[in-house]
Order: structure tokens, then sequence, then C-alpha cells
């Protein structure tokens, strides 16, 4: 039976992205692992037959991966993909985002898969953690008030010395 990473790297074709993590994360451990993965986003892409990591773009050589070098797991291919905008991604499921922002890339495009779609569940999710947040808010406002309103009393008894605003 044919490798998985084999049969991944016969099948690429140009437009797929791919996770990416390296094989023998100790190969340069004099280094750490911060070298092994700074300035990677671990996030590639493939442009020409070739497969690149897009932390500084799609097809710089700064970018080149060996694919014998890494562990690929297929994400999605960008001819299956629509863009949309960033933050109408909390309203899908996780599996059905392409993210491709990342350290480098903060404003990097985000797509969804095929077929997907708004999920009931996901939504109410991230509803009831809106609704958390904004309680919260709720909560510091009222104690902001309450600490105004103290110094708004210590200026009319003339304590002035005593405020802190």
């Amino acid at each position: 039976m044919a490798d998985t990473l084999e049969v991944q790297k016969t099948a690429m074709r140009d437009g797929d992205i791919y996770r990416w993590r390296w094989k023998d994360e100790a190969r340069d451990s004099d280094r750490g692992p911060y070298r092994s993965y700074h300035c990677k986003s671990q996030v590639a892409i493939v442009k020409g037959g070739s497969l690149y990591d897009t932390y500084w773009s799609y097809g710089g050589s700064d970018g080149w991966l060996n694919p014998d070098d890494i562990i690929l797991t297929f994400w999605a291919n960008m001819a299956d993909l629509t863009e949309i905008n960033s933050g109408l991604a909390v309203y899908y499921r996780r599996d059905d985002v392409v993210d491709m922002r990342h350290a480098n890339s903060t404003r990097g495009p985000v797509y969804l898969k095929a077929g997907a779609a708004r999920d009931a569940a996901i939504m109410l999710e991230y509803i009831a953690s809106k609704i958390k947040d904004r309680k919260s808010d709720i909560r510091f406002a009222e104690y902001a008030l309450e600490r105004l309103a103290e110094a708004e009393a210590k200026v009319a008894a003339g304590n002035l010395d005593d405020v802190w605003i």
C-alpha cells in the first residue's frame, strides 16, 4: 500500500491548500522549535506544481517547501472555495471555513468550502457568547457610573484633591 504522503504528493494540483508540519521536529534542535516555524504560516498552497508556505506570499523562494520534509493535511482547493467577509465565518462550522489569515497576513482571505451552509448550533453558540459579552459590558458600565457618582459627590463636597477620574 502506498504511503499517504506519496499519494498526496502525486495528486497535488495547482490551487491545493494544505496544513503542514515538519516530519522531524528535532532536525535543528540546536536552534529550537521556534526556528522551525519562524516566519511560517504552516499553510501551504500549490502553485506551478510546487508547494509554498503562505507566510510571505504564494510562490516566493522564501516559502518553498519540500514535500519530503513535511507532513501534509489536505484542506481544500481554491477552485472549490468562495471568498467571504471574515466576519461571516462565525456562522459556519469550522470545517467549512478556510481561513488564510496568519501573523504576517491578518487581512488574508477567508473562504467557504463548496456546499457550506450556516449552522444553527454554531450561530446559537455565537449569540450566547455575544450576550455574555454585552452583560459584562453592562456590569463594567454600572461600576464605572458608581465610581463617577462618588467622584461627583467628592467634588460637590469640596474634596477636590481626593478625586481621580
